[in-house]
């Protein structure tokens, strides 16, 4: 989340027979899951401010980027494994065969609409330092979390306004590279901790099937096993940091060396 603007795969939805056939199934699993999300109208009618809203986006994000995973295997690009930051996860769970499109289009609008509430009371931002650096100055006064461990120089804090503020003009000031993320949610941060309970209630049983490709989780930093993207998953994986960096380097030992980002924009690939 994040990557998303008005418009994106309008053109590809236009132009796709596989993208649109793959929308138009999210679109019935939404549907059936009760959410009023309707991908399609969403690509189509490209308005900025629902785009910005957290409970349109996650469905619409995950509806694409399986839509855009499905135009890639029909142009012969298909993954050896596969990874999800974040909300990404359940894309990526989805395209390694551990969640079925009816489940995954269950969990999204779920998940969006319970994080939702958390919008307007937090910050983040983007810090150039490792994660070690900045916990031993800001994490340990609990005002801020570290909503996700990039790169071995990259990290995102997550919290309250003022701390995350705080923080940045402290950093700053010593040289940091740094930048307040556009958003006013604190993401993978305590503020979430109210729902996370209502999460797993709302989505009851998730089924999980055998992997047909390895699945690498941003949970865990390793490959998923048996316990991930049960419902149970769910609330630890909306709370805890995003492991990205240390999943990174699983893939990386497994030999994997050719990598897609697979999202509207490129925000992890550098």
């Amino acid at each position: 989340q994040g990557s998303q603007w008005a418009g994106m795969g309008r053109s590809l939805y236009e132009q796709s027979a596989t993208f649109r056939y793959t929308v138009g199934k999210c679109d019935d699993a939404l549907k059936t899951a009760g959410s009023a999300v309707a991908v399609a109208d969403e690509i189509l009618g490209a308005d900025a401010e629902r785009m910005a809203s957290t409970a349109v986006v996650q469905p619409v994000m995950v509806a694409l980027q399986l839509g855009v995973v499905a135009v890639l295997a029909e142009l012969g690009v298909t993954p050896t494994a596969v990874l999800g930051h974040s909300l990404g996860e359940i894309a990526a769970a989805a395209t390694g065969g551990v969640l079925t499109v009816a489940d995954a289009m269950r969990v999204a609008p779920h998940r969006g609409r319970l994080m939702q509430r958390a919008t307007g009371r937090g910050a983040m931002a983007a810090v150039a330092l490792p994660v070690a650096a900045v916990e031993a100055e800001f994490a340990e006064a609990g005002m801020l979390s570290v909503a996700a461990d990039n790169a071995r120089d990259a990290c995102v804090v997550s919290g309250e306004p003022a701390a995350v503020d705080a923080a940045v003009a402290a950093l700053k000031g010593r040289g940091v590279r740094c930048t307040r993320l556009k958003v006013d949610y604190a993401f993978h941060s305590h503020q979430l901790e109210g729902v996370l309970s209502e999460l797993a209630a709302a989505l009851g049983t998730v089924a999980v099937q055998g992997a047909t490709i390895p699945v690498y989780s941003s949970v865990t930093g390793a490959v998923a096993g048996a316990d991930a993207f049960t419902a149970a998953y769910w609330p630890r994986q909306v709370r805890g940091r995003v492991e990205f960096r240390a999943a990174m380097a699983a893939l990386l030992v497994a030999g994997e060396r050719h990598f897609v980002e697979v999202g509207p924009h490129p925000v992890l690939s550098m």
